[in-house]
């Protein structure tokens, strides 16, 4: 499939009885921020954990060229990792050791795993915590903790779950910047967005979900625009309140 990192066609997800995701096929490409946008209870959360191989689903999903269900758990860590957006790690582990747990499944030397641990913390700046307790860090702190857990697996693609839903303004944009400096040395990110001004910030392209089905994929800018908001969000743009910031 070219340079996709994610290719998927017809993907069908059931939880229960109920069909959560109908019929989904789109393409996510290394070198790009791809958006998963939609309403509460729009799937997105779902489909982010089909694609990470977290859920049983009818359909193909593909992960750098090759087929989900094929791949070994040891062989899909290097290819993906996937940050919740909630963490159930309760376990009072140093930041150094959760980062660490990225290297665990991996088969390489002791000097290739302590090197990417260290550049993954350095990155997302968590260096300086490496000793404090997960447990008792921010949930952005926590935040960026994880996606440096993710980094440390050297995959090249992440997935993000609704990733600066607790930082700060500052930290956010930090956050988006840190997105875009990765995408250009080659990653793929896909994150569930909630915020639209973010996403057409940000990202270079999105997928658009509806009561579990794909009604809109692109160039975000094609997305998030008048006709497609207001056919899955019910709702009019105005872009007189949008509120720009950046770093200094």
């Amino acid at each position: 499939m070219g340079d996709s990192a994610v290719y998927t066609e017809g993907v069908q997800v059931t939880l229960g009885a109920r069909e959560v995701l109908h019929d989904i096929s789109f393409q996510a490409q290394y070198g790009a921020i791809t958006a998963v946008l939609g309403p509460n209870g729009a799937g997105k959360t779902t489909l982010l954990k089909a694609v990470a191989g977290l859920l049983p689903y009818e359909g193909r999903i593909e992960v750098a060229g090759q087929d989900l269900r094929s791949l070994h758990r040891s062989d899909r860590v290097q290819l993906l990792a996937y940050v919740p957006q909630v963490s159930l790690l309760a376990s009072p582990f140093r930041v150094e050791h959760v980062v660490q747990q990225a290297r665990y499944s991996l088969r390489t030397d002791r000097h290739s795993h302590h090197a990417a641990v260290e550049h993954a913390m350095e990155v997302v700046d968590v260096a300086h915590l490496r000793k404090r307790s997960f447990t008792r860090l921010s949930g952005g702190e926590q935040r960026r903790v994880l996606l440096a857990r993710a980094l440390a697996t050297e995959a090249r693609l992440i997935l993000l779950d609704e990733p600066t839903a607790s930082l700060d303004i500052r930290h956010a944009l930090s956050f988006y910047e840190l997105l875009k400096e990765l995408t250009a040395s080659g990653y793929c990110i896909m994150a569930v967005l909630h915020r639209l001004d973010d996403a057409a910030r940000f990202t270079d392209r999105a997928i658009l979900l509806k009561d579990g089905r794909l009604t809109h994929q692109g160039v975000t800018a094609d997305i998030i625009s008048a006709e497609p908001i207001r056919e899955v969000y019910g709702v009019e743009t105005d872009e007189r309140t949008v509120l720009s910031f950046r770093l200094p």
